[in-house]
């Protein structure tokens, strides 16, 4: 294929893309005679309304009453600087935002969902809830203890596991390295879970 028409064929691609998402109102396009088009994004709902940086919702959703405040909540840059985004696997993902949504609401110490909870807020099997959490448990991205919640007959005491997070690890470690934990085997820890 000639440089002229691999040129062509590039610059249709993206008139169509243009196309279709100006269609779908996820884009403006304002037409400039003699001058390529300037493309303007919008809400990606695709409602047609102006784009708004989240950064700015969450700014300003201080005085929004909280049930109507945007569902948005910053990650840290470091899950994609330091190679967590590739190092970790699609359940282990999963729930660091999971857990890291569950802390902007609470603190980041004790935090507990319940099987039930998480199937109900995230879609989460609780499959994908134990293997995710025993990645990030491994990676040393979060903590695991347990706490006392109630007592059972015969005096028994009822326990469950709490998760602490720390954003702040992400950029202290490495996928590979420990924090709390040198020399466990990632590997060796998932191939027990199954």
């Amino acid at each position: 294929m000639s440089p002229g028409l691999a040129e062509k064929k590039g610059a249709a691609r993206v008139a169509a893309a243009a196309r279709t998402l100006s269609e779908q109102e996820f884009i403006r396009k304002e037409q400039r005679p003699g001058q390529a088009s300037r493309l303007f994004l919008l809400e990606e709902t695709g409602s047609g309304r102006p784009y708004t940086h989240p950064g700015s919702a969450w700014d300003a959703a201080s005085t929004i009453p909280r049930e109507q405040r945007p569902l948005y909540f910053r990650i840290p840059n470091a899950l994609w600087t330091n190679g967590w985004m590739a190092a970790l696997s699609g359940p282990a993902l999963f729930m660091y935002l999971a857990v890291l949504n569950e802390a902007r609401s609470k603190q980041r110490y004790n935090i507990w969902f319940s099987p039930a909870v998480a199937n109900e807020r995230y879609g989460l099997t609780e499959v994908t809830r134990r293997k995710g959490l025993a990645e990030l448990e491994a990676h040393s991205l979060i903590d695991k203890d347990r706490m006392p919640v109630g007592q059972l007959s015969l005096g028994a005491v009822r326990m469950r596991n709490t998760f602490d997070i720390d954003p702040a690890r992400l950029e202290e470690l490495k996928p590979g390295m420990s924090f709390t934990k040198p020399g466990k085997d990632l590997q060796e820890l998932l191939a027990k879970m199954g």
